[in-house]
């Protein structure tokens, strides 16, 4: 297998030793102050590592441990860790220091699983190795480090990976996550997500809006980007429009769409990204994330401006986002006026079709149904299959779907976001236009088979008895 990442590693061989250049001075004007130093570098207020850095700064060449190099061992070690990544539709690897060797995670669906075994004795080399791939600084390991790379897994040419890593010191060693990313992927088609007809035909309305705010809500890691993307490609679809978004970081690119990447070393947030948008002539404007009030602030006057806004917030669920930018100062009369609808998400996996089997009698308390399931097909994971299925890897589960609250800003929803009402008010108000919970979504998807109860608890909360009369799918 042959990885291709793009990054060139010089490996010349050293000068031989009758001819090698004469080490240059130290500077110590170039270099932190040491009170003493010891013959290896040491120092009473430092370590050996804080003064070969300063050493390295000032052009003195240092040695780097043979166990924290880059070593072949180690570039076969990587190679099959991302083989597998990609192989099991990990979202994230992980790469953890510990004190008894380096363990390796995957987060496939959303849950974390073992990975294989790194060679014990590897895991610095290992470390070294994705940090070079990213660009990192491999002598730096005492501070966090970002990067990224465009690295091809497998033979043939294999199959390109976009790797955004993040390094993180810990009192065990360094800790590293990559994101894996396929830059090849396209535009995902609402049907494609495997949404419940109802949550469809709700989102299928929203997005029929010329202009105004959507937002689409959740936690981390819920979906957010996925659903957008696909409401982007139901937009484009309709041809003759002008689309640009900012974000952080651009996931995926997509054809037909000016994609800004935000820069904030250089000035250049969400805020400043938004104003020179509007500058372009848009007529659908995605924003990655409304993160202060300026950006809201921004969003909502091109929301009421004749543009189409499209963006993200981190809320419990749909009134939430209302609440949210009421907090960070956008005024009610211009929130009311600008909101067209909000979509709160969860994921929950979907039950591996090779392997789920009938959900035996008394498989769930039918409190979670809102009602009796009154013979309706439940299905449930293998306990404890003889052999993994070879399609799930033994999980039970393959894929994700969303979970959604789709809530229409109609007239008397809008009104009580003008008079500032509290969230309990909003609630009753969505509720009585039609608005289902995150919840009631989920139970859909369990009484339809594609997801177990088990999943179900283990992302959402089942409810209070005030909120039962909503969980009726």
């Amino acid at each position: 297998m042959t990885l291709r990442s793009g990054v060139a590693v010089s490996s010349a061989p050293p000068p031989p030793p009758q001819r090698a250049p004469a080490r240059p001075a130290f500077d110590a004007a170039r270099a932190p102050h040491r009170d003493s130093s010891s013959r290896d570098g040491s120092s009473r207020d430092g370590s050996p590592r804080d003064a070969s850095r300063a050493w390295a700064r000032a052009g003195v060449p240092v040695a780097v441990a043979p166990a924290e190099r880059e070593t072949p061992a180690a570039v076969h070690v990587v190679d099959d860790l991302l083989a597998h990544a990609v192989a099991h539709r990990a979202s994230d690897l992980h790469v953890e220091a510990g004190e008894e060797g380096t363990t390796v995670r995957l987060r496939v669906d959303g849950v974390l699983r073992a990975g294989p075994p790194v060679p014990r004795g590897l895991g610095p080399a290992v470390a070294s190795r994705l940090k070079i791939l990213a660009g990192l600084d491999i002598a730096d390991r005492l501070r966090p480090q970002d990067g990224r790379a465009l690295v091809r897994v497998g033979s043939g040419g294999g199959r390109a990976v976009e790797l955004r890593v993040s390094s993180l010191p810990s009192v065990r060693g360094e800790n590293l996550v990559l994101r894996l990313l396929d830059p090849e992927a396209g535009l995902a088609s609402l049907d494609a997500l495997g949404l419940l007809p109802a949550d469809a035909e709700r989102l299928g309305a929203l997005l029929e809006s010329r202009e105004g705010m959507i937002l689409v809500t959740g936690p981390t890691g819920s979906g957010k980007t996925t659903t957008l993307y696909a409401a982007l490609g139901r937009i484009l679809a309709r041809g003759g429009v002008n689309v640009i978004t900012v974000e952080d970081p651009v996931e995926r690119r997509l054809p037909g769409v000016v994609q800004v990447q935000t820069h904030e070393k250089a000035g250049l947030g969400f805020a400043a990204a938004l104003r020179a948008i509007l500058r372009q002539d848009p007529d659908v404007v995605l924003v990655g994330e409304v993160r202060d009030r300026e950006t809201a602030a921004v969003a909502a006057q091109a929301a009421l401006t004749g543009h189409l806004v499209l963006a993200t917030l981190h809320t419990v669920d749909a009134v939430g986002a209302v609440s949210r930018l009421a907090d960070v100062g956008v005024e009610p009369f211009k929130l009311a006026a600008a909101l067209r609808g909000v979509v709160a998400q969860r994921l929950v996996r979907r039950l591996c079709a090779t392997c789920r089997v009938p959900a035996a009698a008394g498989w769930t308390d039918a409190r979670l149904l809102g009602r009796p399931p009154d013979g309706e097909p439940a299905w449930t994971p293998p306990a404890g299959p003889d052999a993994p299925c070879p399609n799930c890897s033994g999980a039970g589960y393959q894929g994700r779907v969303p979970a959604l609250e789709v809530l229409l800003a109609d007239a008397p929803f809008a009104r009580r976001v003008a008079a500032g009402d509290a969230p309990d008010a909003l609630r009753r108000a969505a509720r009585a236009g039609g608005t289902r919970s995150v919840w009631a979504s989920a139970v859909g998807h369990l009484r339809a088979g594609t997801t177990g109860v088990d999943e179900l608890l283990r992302v959402l909360d089942a409810p209070g008895a005030e909120c039962e009369e909503g969980t009726d799918a």
